[in-house]
């Protein structure tokens, strides 16, 4: 090999070696890049989960504190509370599972024993609901024969807690019922007939 030849080689060398050094930083670069890049995608993560577990806690208290309320209101000795309880899936997901909690033991609402309270639960959660909606909406909440399957012996507790949630809440409660006890707890009373497929409607109080 000749001083001509040898002195290209070494170019070509001394070429390659630069090209290895930009490569070499440019990759240094990049790893520095997605470092920094992993270190905010673990803070933001820290960020979402902090906020996702506030916002289970908001909403667990925005469901379950009212119903029970109600619950309480209307079954003495408070046997039943609203649980939520939320699961993370195997699909990243979240899900909320509601139910009741009976002397420390969760129950699904249709196992429990009578309808009376899923019927008082599902009234509480319907007044949860407008709480919870954005924007906000006119607080009006119209009830078809509301609480059928209570026992009668508890529809006048039934009635209270229509009342007392009415006036706290400052809700419109716009009801149709045949139930006295529910009746004798409403501030204004409407009797509807219908004859011959014509309604009419009659003041009363």
């Amino acid at each position: 090999m000749n001083l001509t030849e040898f002195r290209q080689k070494l170019e070509r060398k001394k070429g390659q070696a630069e090209q290895i050094n930009t490569d070499l930083k440019a990759t240094q670069e990049l790893i520095h890049n997605l470092e920094k890049e992993i270190s905010f995608s673990e803070k933001a993560q820290a960020i979402i989960i902090a906020v996702a577990k506030l916002t289970q806690e908001e909403l667990e208290y925005r469901i379950t504190e009212p119903v029970s309320l109600a619950l309480a209101a209307v079954y003495d000795d408070s046997a039943y509370k609203m649980a939520a309880y939320f699961d993370i899936t195997g699909r990243g997901t979240t899900e909320c599972r509601l139910g009741f909690e009976r002397d420390g033991n969760f129950k699904n609402p249709f196992d429990a024993s009578g309808g009376g309270p899923v019927d008082v639960a599902s009234f509480a959660l319907r007044v949860g609901s407008l709480s919870l909606e954005s924007p906000k909406c006119r607080p009006v909440l119209f009830l078809d024969e509301p609480f059928k399957w209570i026992s009668r012996n508890k529809m006048p507790l039934a009635g209270m807690m229509l009342k007392e949630i009415s006036e706290k809440l400052n809700l419109q409660i716009i009801m149709v019922t045949h139930i006295p006890e529910l009746i004798e707890a409403a501030d204004k009373l409407f009797e509807v007939t219908i004859n011959k497929g014509i309604s009419s409607i009659k003041e009363l109080t």
